[in-house]
């Protein structure tokens, strides 16, 4: 009985959640890729990209909401896979007062291709977010995109 109590608190206390107006905004900007170069160990093709990451994700937060997972997503095509996608920055928003914010950055995590197929191709950059509640069911959220072309040939960053 107390189980059944529970669960039902549960459920009503996710539904209350819906009543909340959400209105968030979120996008990354491509600035530069910084290198473009054939990793020798792994035999791929690998990027680094220098992006903007701008979001205001406050209206997310209510009593339900225990955190936010923040990330980008490079996606494109290839002869040898239809469907390319791959996480490139995240970021963990624990509170309200870090929902909104503007960053340059780099990518976290290599932009990679093991058929060496990066050169010339058309990727998409996407901002997207999943609220992860107190009780409830975690869902994805898709909000900005902007495409760019990669570079047709390697080249390293200049150091210095």
């Amino acid at each position: 009985l107390q189980g059944r109590r529970l669960g039902s608190c549960a459920i009503l206390s996710h539904l209350t959640s819906y009543h909340f107006e959400v209105n968030p905004t979120g996008t990354a900007q491509m600035r530069e890729i910084t290198e473009l170069t054939k990793n020798s160990y792994l035999g791929a093709d690998q990027a680094i990209l220098t992006f903007d990451v701008d979001a205001n994700l406050e209206s997310e937060f209510n009593w339900n909401c225990h955190q936010l997972w923040v990330y980008v997503v490079a996606s494109y095509t290839t002869p040898k896979n239809a469907r390319n996608e791959v996480v490139i920055w995240d970021k963990c928003i624990e509170d309200v007062d870090e929902a909104k914010f503007s960053e340059t950055v780099q990518n976290k995590y290599p932009l990679r291709d093991e058929f060496t197929l990066l050169r010339g191709a058309n990727i998409t950059l996407s901002f997207r977010y999943r609220q992860q509640p107190i009780t409830g069911i975690v869902y994805e959220k898709r909000l900005g995109e902007t495409s760019f072309v990669a570079p047709e040939e390697y080249f390293r960053a200049k150091s210095g």
